[in-house]
């Protein structure tokens, strides 16, 4: 039986395995169950000329039985990149928008072609309904039919459609490219609206790419959308499911799938296809196919060659799109970087003007870290201050600053302006990361001889524990300390060990035990038979293990409570301590040979198996 046509495996199998479907709701299915709905505002928006960007991610395996192409194998699928997103009409019958998918790729098994994802990330118009049906596509003239169908199956992942009155929840018959099935949606009380396919009614499948003859088994289904009424379309989208299809009898294939969009804040410039499509017109053909938009050179570049931006955005296109020459490219860059250190603003540039956010990001910022030189770490505090950058770009720039191995004055000084400023949720965060950088400052200081600045940093951090604002930052600074390496602040932390903040004292106590070694155990295993939280005793236990060089006494005290203690994280620390000294205690042996036959926690019996079969003796 033929079970596949010719080309199904590239638009067949991201159609089908996605769980991208073509809504069409029915008035006689949108009434709540149970009875009238109360009234509840509209969940989808639309303002004409808005602007937005989202990071996009569609995976799928698929485990394909025989009779198929690659029959017996696993097909794994990948679609990544920023789909940017304009409103160009809203009308009481239709809005029209233009998508685009800007570093766009596409890969099969790992392999992805460059051609593929250039013909992906060009724009395309759709016209849906206010309540989010699509109602037609329009392409680029001359774009592969199946390419076309792929960007569509790409958005109907994350469609969402709600009823003409709004409600509780609704029931709608839906249909993509396997078929038609129904589904739930309901909205929940932390105001996420979640949607479940109920079952497949039918399988149907059009074009080229179809499977014949097939039945789907929804095994499970979980889909997240939230949206806000102060921007278009969605805000986030999530989904996980397990399919299951069979054609003629026979297994064709099972799938799991998982994607998600997530708004990226604060889109600045216009360098995409989609702003410069005029509305109501088929996308136009453009001279520049932006799947690399070129780098804005917001700053001087000195005294670099003229070949610079063109081999420069190559090294930096090929990084983004990953594959295995990914570590050599990243140290590409890096020479690249040390060669012509003014390059290193245009990495921020290519960094914000495609708006990355996943690995590519973290690569990027990566290769400033390792270049280090002043101009990289300027490159890279520029990130961490932009207020209109995405947050996890902001923190993994204080991650890359507290990695370099020189770092000026200027960095140490902003971090500590970071660090001061916990005005909001999220830049308390970026505070808690910012004093953690300059803990690990702090050691590359002292490991370098920098004496100056090291003294300078742990004075400064004797303060920040002193003046921290709560238990959170307290503790924070304390970690800090820790980073620091510097046995001299031990004291100082040794004092909050009796900190009426849990938080607090478990902070204290790991730190202890790393900078005060082997003299911390007396102290910190006389303390856990009178702590009464369990996080507490855990990181007693945990800062005993940093200290190393265990104390006798410590073996046997843990060695009697391991087994009674009711705390599964403690007990696991406890074993940790016990297993890592088995030379030095017979007792503790015991213990660990008691816990492995009777402790109720696999994770513990699991630890117990290996750490005692390792230190058997051999033949």
């Amino acid at each position: 039986m033929r079970l596949l046509k010719t080309g199904g495996v590239l638009a067949a199998g991201l159609a089908l395995a996605c769980g991208i479907w073509l809504l069409a709701p029915h008035d006689s299915d949108e009434a709540q169950r149970g009875g009238a709905a109360k009234p509840l505002p509209r969940a989808l928006s639309w303002h004409a000329g808005d602007r937005q960007s989202y990071e996009l991610e569609i995976q799928s395996a698929n485990d394909l039985a025989a009779g198929a192409p690659r029959s017996g194998g696993r097909l794994q699928q990948r679609l990544s990149g920023v789909l940017h997103l304009q409103v160009f009409e809203v009308t009481a019958e239709r809005v029209e928008v233009g998508f685009q998918l800007a570093q766009a790729t596409l890969s099969v098994n790992g392999v992805d072609r460059e051609e593929i994802n250039r013909q992906l990330s060009r724009a395309f118009m759709l016209e849906l309904s206010p309540t989010g049906t699509p109602l037609d596509w329009r392409f680029t003239p001359g774009l592969d039919p199946k390419l076309e169908r792929l960007l569509q199956e790409m958005i109907l992942s994350f469609q969402f459609v709600e009823p003409a009155a709004a409600a509780p929840s609704w029931e709608t018959e839906e249909r993509h490219g396997a078929g038609t099935y129904r589904s739930l949606y309901r909205r929940m009380d932390d105001g996420s609206i979640v949607k479940q396919k109920l079952g497949y009614l039918s399988f149907a499948q059009e074009g080229p790419t179809a499977i014949a003859d097939g039945l789907v088994q929804v095994d499970s289904s979980s889909f997240t959308f939230l949206v806000n009424d102060s921007k278009s379309w969605l805000d986030t989208a999530e989904f996980r499911e397990l399919l299951s299809v069979q054609s003629g009898g026979d297994a064709l294939l099972k799938a799991e799938i998982t994607g998600h969009l997530r708004h990226l804040e604060g889109y600045q410039g216009s360098f995409s296809e989609i702003d410069r499509l005029p509305p109501g017109a088929a996308p136009l053909a453009v001279s520049t196919t932006p799947d690399l938009p070129p780098v804005q050179e917001k700053t001087p570049v000195g005294d670099l060659p003229q070949p610079y931006p063109t081999a420069f955005r190559a090294m930096l296109a090929e990084l983004v799109r990953g594959g295995a020459g990914r570590i050599e490219t990243l140290y590409k860059i890096r020479d690249y970087l040390l060669e012509f250190p003014d390059a290193a603003h245009l990495v921020v540039g290519y960094l914000q003007e495609h708006h990355l956010v996943d690995r590519s990001a973290a690569d990027l910022l990566h290769a400033l870290e390792l270049a280090g030189h002043p101009t990289a770490q300027a490159a890279l505090l520029s990130v961490m201050a932009d207020p209109q950058g995405h947050h996890l770009n902001r923190l993994r720039a204080v991650i890359a600053l507290g990695g370099v191995a020189n770092p000026t004055a200027e960095t140490v000084d902003d971090l500590w302006l970071a660090y001061e400023d916990r005005g909001s949720a999220e830049r308390e965060d970026l505070s808690n990361t910012a004093i953690l950088a300059i803990g690990v400052l702090g050691s590359t200081a002292r490991s370098s001889g920098d004496g100056p600045m090291h003294s300078a940093i742990t004075a400064r951090l004797v303060e920040a524990a002193s003046g921290a604002p709560g238990p959170m930052a307290r503790a924070t600074v304390l970690k800090a300390m820790e980073n620091t390496g510097d046995e001299s602040l031990a004291g100082r932390v040794q004092a909050d060990l009796d900190n009426p903040s849990p938080r607090v004292r478990a902070a204290a106590a790991i730190a202890f035990g790393t900078l005060a070694g082997a003299d911390s155990a007396p102290d910190l295993a006389g303390r856990i038979e009178t702590e009464q939280v369990p996080r507490v005793r855990a990181a007693l236990v945990e800062g005993m293990i940093n200290a190393g060089n265990a104390d006798p006494a410590a073996l046997e005290l843990i060695a009697g409570l391991a087994g009674a203690e009711t705390d599964e994280p403690t007990r696991l620390q406890m074993a940790k301590y016990l297993g890592g000294n088995l030379d030095s205690s017979a007792s503790g042996r015991n213990t660990l040979e008691r816990m492995l036959r009777e402790d109720p926690s696999r994770r513990i019996r699991k630890y117990l198996g290996r750490v005692l079969y390792k230190s058997q003796p051999g033949p």
